[in-house]
């Protein structure tokens, strides 16, 4: 493989073939530096990047090892809290770095308001069920044949652990309308989503997945993609089963340790049994668990700001900004989404199920005033210290990217 001899090469312990680093960062480094350090926020990008599929989603969220580590060194190259090249991954995006207009919202082509047209996507959604219907659609029109995405409590991922643990969000690997209805709704906790492209990878090699995730998911996606010692697996031509052909990003504000969120608040203080819930909300200002159709928690979000997860107090992107398309419920109109186009995919998704009636879309200005409350939650994470994150191209990378994208041996 052409990343195992480029190792070989920066290692410069031999002409051909791979040899190990003379100072090589491995599993122990990741999880000494990230880990162990309290910045890992399970995004599940070394679990999906481990060739030797050694490394799970864990049931405590944080990754962990169960077999003999390879010494590759692609976890912790892997790992966007050890760095994030934003210039390099925008380049491979879009073929260009962001503006100084899109500072604050990252590359895009458009801003919508939309809601779902289907009643049962509508109702199923957490506000205008958008992120579902286009899901679903990208099913229907054939640009996806599965997708990964977070459910609760059960994960069909063979690299998840944790299943039966309440409320405990995990990736779940689905290709009809019903696995997705089945898993709508947002999870506020950590879950690995990325490991489920591990799954991927080996069951679909040739297939065309979808990825549901978080802004800090699909940093790890992107890093994955962009990293010197990337693995074959996700960045090699001859695989696409494990590198997504749509990103949907859901916006992101914070979320929680589930073990302070679930056991400590739901269940000790405000003594409502986990396993019966069955929804969780945190709409203007406030934080609501369901039961059912009955609202049984509603509090004031600062009541539960101090359950965050730490590294969520560093990132910086609210609105998904790496996604295709990025979705969220902040707006004016009650039930609706906002929705950021940023590349073509996802202009052309968008379009389309405008076009079936899948969705109702109404363009908004960027100088909308419909837009304030959304430019306020973004500019407030940018104000955040994102010490993970490099600016700049090396010239490294275009080689690596020349490489990648060569065809395999026959």
């Amino acid at each position: 493989m052409h990343d195992q001899m480029q190792m070989g090469e920066m290692s410069g312990e031999g002409k051909t073939g791979w040899s190990p680093s003379k100072n090589p960062k491995i599993w122990g480094h990741l999880w000494q530096e990230v880990v162990r350090a309290g910045h890992c926020m399970m995004c599940g990008a070394c679990v999906a990047a481990c060739p030797v599929n050694v490394l799970y989603v864990g049931a405590k969220e944080e990754p962990v090892i169960l077999g003999p580590c390879a010494a590759c060194q692609v976890c912790y190259y892997s790992c966007p809290r050890l760095e994030l090249p934003i210039d390099e991954i925008e380049q491979e995006i879009h073929g260009r770095t962001r503006t100084a207009e899109e500072d604050i919202l990252g590359i895009h082509r458009g801003i919508y308001s939309t809601r779902a047209l289907d009643e049962k996507l509508w109702n199923a959604g957490q506000d205008g069920g958008t992120s579902i219907a286009l899901l679903a659609h990208a099913l229907k029109i054939d640009l996806i044949d599965s997708f990964v995405t977070v459910g609760f409590a059960k994960s069909n991922s063979a690299f998840a652990l944790g299943n039966g643990i309440p409320m405990k969000a995990v990736p779940v690997i689905g290709s009809s309308a019903q696995d997705i209805i089945d898993t709508a709704g947002s999870k506020y906790t950590h879950s690995g989503v990325l490991g489920g492209l591990s799954d991927a990878a080996a069951s679909y090699p040739n297939g065309r997945i979808g990825l549901v995730a978080l802004p800090c998911e699909l940093q790890g996606l992107r890093r994955m993609h962009t990293s010197l010692r990337g693995n074959y697996k996700f960045s090699g031509p001859g695989v696409m089963g494990g590198r997504p052909v749509l990103t949907i990003g859901l916006f992101c504000s914070k979320v929680y340790c589930h073990e302070k969120i679930v056991d400590e608040f739901i269940q000790k203080i405000r003594g409502v049994d986990p396993f019966r819930v069955t929804r969780t909300v945190v709409k203007r200002a406030r934080f609501k668990v369901y039961v059912g159709s009955e609202c049984v928690i509603d509090v004031p979000i600062k009541e539960v700001n101090q359950y965050m997860s730490t590294p969520c107090s560093y990132c910086i992107d609210y609105t998904a900004e790496l996604a295709d398309i990025s979705i969220g419920g902040i707006g004016p109109r009650d039930r609706w989404n906002i929705v950021i186009v940023r590349t073509e995919t996802g202009q052309r998704l968008l379009d389309s199920a405008v076009k079936a009636n899948v969705i109702d879309a109404e363009p908004i200005s960027s100088s909308s005033a419909d837009l304030a409350p959304l430019l306020k939650l973004a500019s407030k994470k940018k104000q955040n210290n994102a010490y993970y994150l490099r600016r700049g191209i090396r010239q490294e990378l275009l080689v690596h990217r020349l490489m990648s994208h060569q065809k395999p041996p026959s």
